[in-house]
């Protein structure tokens, strides 16, 4: 039986995904910089680098093109000889932990997923991301759990825009007062839930937390964005059988 939820059946379940389903901390050494790396092997100065980039990845997280490509582009508008051997060390500098991540998901979120699926409920997935973030999606072990994916650069859309969430809704063939969204609350992404009328707003914080990613005081402050916080997702089939 589906849970009840504002006095109707929940029909769905959407969920972020880096740092609520997967994180790439798991497996990345603490001082890995992927800025000051990408630099280093393109040879560029690191601090104009970096300020081109982190406006770039905003570009990136609503355009399918490859985020090497716009470091190699940086590089050789400064007059730097960069070729495929260069754009291969970006590349892998750029995705290497979030491949491992997406590949090696942790058994007790494949495992909640599954009970989840025995709750009746459907699952999506909107996660903003450039390309090569989420290129090892077709081989991870949690897209057979899942009946809709849909990520920022390929929908033109990045969450809290309500375009984003109306995208996977969509997918699912649900309204949103009819679905949860479940968040480490990452951009503004449980309040333009709430704002986007989902029946339940959740965030899970045990991965942000165990990485370093955000503290108490940060997710305090993000309680107040959501209906219900618990610590992973894993904990979620357990207080939904409830109901």
């Amino acid at each position: 039986m589906r849970p009840v939820i504002g006095g109707g059946p929940l029909q769905a379940i959407v969920f972020d995904l880096f740092h609520t389903l997967v994180d790439p901390e798991d497996f990345r050494p603490r001082d890995f910089d992927r800025a000051e790396r990408v630099a280093a092997v393109l040879e560029v100065e690191e601090g104009p680098f970096r300020e081109y980039w982190e406006g770039e990845l905003a570009r990136l997280a609503v355009s399918p093109d490859r985020a090497s490509d716009a470091a190699l582009r940086y590089a050789r508008a400064r007059g730097r000889a960069v070729g495929p051997a260069h754009g291969a060390a970006v590349d892998d500098i750029l995705g290497r932990y979030q491949d491992l991540a997406l590949e090696r998901p942790r058994a007790e979120v494949v495992e909640a997923l599954r009970a989840l699926r025995r709750l009746g409920l459907g699952l999506g997935l909107l996660s903003n991301a450039h390309e090569r973030d989420v290129r090892s999606w077709e081989r991870s072990p949690l897209r057979p759990h899942l009946d809709a994916a849909a990520f920022s650069c390929f929908i033109g859309h990045a969450k809290p825009e309500a375009a984003a969430y109306r995208s996977v809704l969509a997918r699912l063939g649900v309204e949103a007062g009819r679905a949860a969204f479940v968040g480490d609350g990452g951009g503004g992404e449980l309040a333009g839930a709430r704002r986007h009328g989902f029946a339940l707003v959740v965030l899970v914080s045990g991965q942000a937390l165990r990485s370093g990613l955000r503290d108490r005081g940060q997710v305090e402050t993000l309680e107040a964005e959501a209906d219900l916080h618990l610590p992973g997702v894993e904990d979620l089939p357990g207080v939904l059988g409830e109901r």
